[in-house]
């Protein structure tokens, strides 16, 4: 989630592994003095909808001037503010009406509205999925690579332990045949 832990995050509602619908939710007044201050943190393995979020007056690293801003280095990272974060690898359907209103007071040095971070109008439809939510199709590959290369190594240790198998029998079955007994030995 981050590079390190710094203790300056500020959360109006997280929430992570959610699924179903959050609805008529306000969140006001959060600040953070040192770090990234977000009205509504949406982490990994989410599949929800969102309905009149409303979120105002969420302030990032207010007790920072720009001397400390120049200065930071990881894991400190630049106070970003932002109304709802929505993080990778998550499935998020914002009701086009009524979804996320945003407040005109999202204030830090950083906010998930700049210039560099707002998604054009033909890559947000690359990221929708079929029910309309925001999704992650890169983690969806590397998932189904991952998997992929797990099936083959189960397959691979499944196989030589069948091959190594084989061959224990093989050799018992030899040893058994060269002590000089065999069945068309008589008894005496």
């Amino acid at each position: 989630i981050q590079y390190g832990y710094t203790g300056t995050r500020s959360h109006g509602l997280a929430i992570d592994y959610a699924s179903g619908i959050l609805k008529n939710i306000q969140i006001e007044n959060i600040q953070s003095y040192h770090g990234e201050a977000n009205g509504m943190t949406v982490y990994k393995e989410c599949d929800i909808t969102l309905e009149n979020i409303q979120v105002d007056n969420i302030y990032a690293g207010t007790q920072l001037i720009d001397d400390d801003i120049d200065s930071l280095n990881l894991p400190n990272l630049t106070p970003r503010a932002c109304g709802v974060d929505i993080r990778p690898n998550t499935i998020v359907n914002i009701n086009e009406d009524i979804g996320i209103i945003n407040g005109d007071n999202i204030v830090g040095f950083e906010t998930c509205y700049d210039q560099d971070t707002i998604i054009d109008e033909d890559k947000q439809k690359e990221l929708l999925d079929i029910k309309g939510g925001f999704h992650n199709h890169n983690i969806d590959k590397i998932q189904s690579i991952s998997m992929i290369i797990m099936i083959i190594v189960v397959m691979t240790v499944g196989l030589t332990i069948l091959l190594w198998n084989k061959c224990i029998i093989t050799q018992n079955k030899n040893k058994d045949n060269n002590n000089g007994a065999s069945e068309y030995t008589p008894l005496l």
